[in-house]
């Protein structure tokens, strides 16, 4: 398994299509800068998770 660090731009295709749980599945750890986590936290146009409540971010 490998270690990756996601933008934005995953996690908002995978989510947008149901499928986010696909990155742990497919990594054993994925690293979130803090930055992403408050960029999905404010939304916008394209709905996008909330990375607090996921298993993704902490």
């Amino acid at each position: 398994m490998m270690m990756i660090f996601s933008n934005t731009t995953p996690i908002i295709a995978l989510s947008r299509i149901n499928q986010l749980n696909l990155l742990p599945t497919l990594f054993n750890e994925i690293n979130v800068v803090e930055e992403v986590v408050e960029e999905c936290a404010e939304g916008g146009k394209i709905i996008v998770p909330d990375l607090t409540q996921s298993r993704l971010y902490g």
